[in-house]
């Protein structure tokens, strides 16, 4: 079971469904911090989640939609929903402030080394990305079975 560093609280269903999943699928030296802030310059982001991994860390966007996303332009269009500008580019910003903040910490020659990854986890059993140019589409799972892409250093190259 993976260890649960709790900084704020979560800010909804979601987001504490996403916790407890992880927490209950991952082994013992994994690490979940969730709900904080980091700065970078003067600008201030939330983490929904932050996955410490033996061989990389994750920074994880959560989002509880329903149904299909169709991804167009830049942006997600969820039906039922007004579109809104793809959460991935803002986020792979957080995982570059995440790295340089984690380099920044007295030379280690591991640290450099560290993989820090984007990924937007999706809630819903039911929701699906329609994602035809692919931008969005690797850096997005689904809740259920995403231990498995967490668990693979194979990957990280």
């Amino acid at each position: 079971m993976a260890k649960v560093t709790p900084v704020g609280q979560p800010s909804n269903d979601g987001e504490r469904r996403a916790i407890t999943y992880l927490r209950d699928h991952l082994p013992d030296d994994y690490r979940i911090i969730h709900n904080f802030e980091l700065r970078s310059g003067s600008l201030w982001f939330e983490v929904d989640i932050a996955l410490v991994a033996p061989h990389a860390v994750y920074v994880i966007d959560v989002k509880a939609i329903h149904g299909q996303i169709h991804v167009a332009h830049g942006r997600w269009h969820p039906e039922g929903r007004s579109p809104f500008d793809s959460p991935l580019p803002k986020l792979r910003q957080h995982a570059r402030t995440l790295k340089g903040l984690i380099e920044g910490i007295p030379p280690d020659l591991e640290r450099r080394k560290i993989w820090v990854e984007a990924v937007v986890l999706l809630t819903p059993s039911d929701a699906h990305l329609n994602d035809p140019i692919g931008n969005d589409k690797a850096s997005m799972l689904l809740l259920e079975g995403c231990e498995a892409y967490f668990r693979n250093p194979s990957r990280l190259s």
